[in-house]
């Protein structure tokens, strides 16, 4: 493999330990495996005598990590294709996730929309300090909250007329308080 062969080579040149690196390796029946490489130089008199390596046996971690890819990309498209609103904000109305049908309202991608607040896309600032409450509030009471019509100005100038039903939810490995929401 290239990538071993040009770290095996610094490390005879430099006489540096080099950085982990990892490499797919293809057995005689076509079985791959995947490991992980951590080599250091022997080094006598100035010179590197040998390459002392460890591999680590990581097939297992990457398929997981190929799994949770696949997941995470059907989730997403799982999302994107129901025609309701579906996001989540934490407790300063940033998007935490948002689907497409939310994006195409305000004129853009689910991408573009995180981390930002309605106030980004919002027509006027109180239509962005209504939903800015609604948050606060459920987030703050723990509890649900439905709101049976809404209005919202999309990008076109369009008006719309939302139910939206908030939950309180705690967004990531970080736990972080937020509101997760669908808008019909």
């Amino acid at each position: 493999n290239e990538v071993g062969v040009k770290a095996t080579q610094r490390a005879i040149d430099t006489g540096e330990v080099q950085p982990v690196y990892e490499l797919e390796l293809v057995g005689t029946k076509g079985r791959v495996v995947w490991v992980e490489v951590n080599e250091a130089p022997v080094v006598r008199d100035g010179r590197t005598v040998a390459i002392v390596g460890a591999l680590t046996d990581i097939t297992e971690r990457k398929r997981t990590e190929e799994a949770l890819r696949d997941s995470e990309r059907l989730l997403r498209q799982a999302i994107d294709l129901v025609p309701h609103f579906i996001f989540a904000k934490d407790g300063q109305s940033r998007f935490l996730l948002a689907n497409q049908a939310i994006a195409a309202a305000f004129g853009t991608t689910p991408d573009s929309l995180l981390g930002k607040t309605d106030a980004y896309f919002s027509a006027t600032p109180d239509e962005a300090g209504h939903f800015h409450q609604d948050d606060l509030e459920v987030i703050g009471s723990g509890r649900a909250k439905f709101v049976p019509e809404e209005v919202i100005t999309r990008a076109d100038g369009s008006i719309q007329v939302l139910q939206t039903t908030k939950i309180p939810f705690r967004f990531g490995p970080a736990g972080v308080p937020a509101v997760l929401g669908v808008a019909i």
